[in-house]
């Protein structure tokens, strides 16, 4: 059941870049689908000077001194593992290309990115029977499309409130949690 101890939440999290239709990806793990800033750590990694070149960063849900809020929350389905074991698992996982074969939306770029990198996640997280999400494993390089896209309709949705300049009001298709326009799991799959 979700909401147990024996399961855990995760969502991919789209920040803006300064190219519309271009998105960073982190991963959000919240403690409750309530989504609580404070109670959501982020993963993501970051091109850096070390070995490998991409470190992992670990960071709080909308920390100012870190990130700002995402635009949006694509909400995957539950994750059949304990909080403490789903956050094992993440802080584990290598932050570099290594033999990982890049999407094929990404060869003419010839570049890793954290989009990559959570697409390989939920990959491993599919091969460890901990996620049902069957569309990572038949067609990534689509999944990756579909997760693009939906930012896209995020953007499209998300319009500045005339009375409160800033504020994001969705339409009633997503729900809205904490200030975040959060997407349903069925939108992803």
């Amino acid at each position: 059941m979700p909401g147990s101890e024996q399961h855990s939440y995760l969502y991919i999290a789209l920040y803006s870049r300064e190219q519309p239709g271009t998105y960073d990806w982190a991963l959000a793990n919240p403690a409750s689908p309530d989504i609580e800033p404070s109670s959501t750590i982020v993963y993501r990694v970051v091109a850096s000077t070390y070995p490998g070149g991409w470190t992992q960063r670990t960071t709080k849900l909308g920390s100012p001194e870190v990130d700002p809020l995402p635009l949006c929350l694509v909400q995957l389905p539950t994750i059949a593992a304990p909080r403490a074991e789903l956050q094992g698992f993440l802080s584990e996982q290598p932050a570099g290309q290594g033999s990982t074969p890049l999407l094929s939306t990404h060869i003419k770029h010839g570049a890793w990115t954290g989009a990559q990198w959570i697409v390989r996640v939920l990959d491993q997280l599919v091969d460890a029977d901990l996620l049902d999400l069957p569309s990572v494993i038949r067609d990534p390089s689509a999944f990756y499309r579909r997760v693009n896209a939906l930012g896209l309709k995020a953007e499209a949705e998300v319009q500045l409130d005339p009375v409160d300049v800033g504020q994001r009001r969705p339409s009633a298709t997503f729900r809205r949690v904490n200030e975040m326009l959060v997407i349903p799991h069925d939108y992803a799959d």
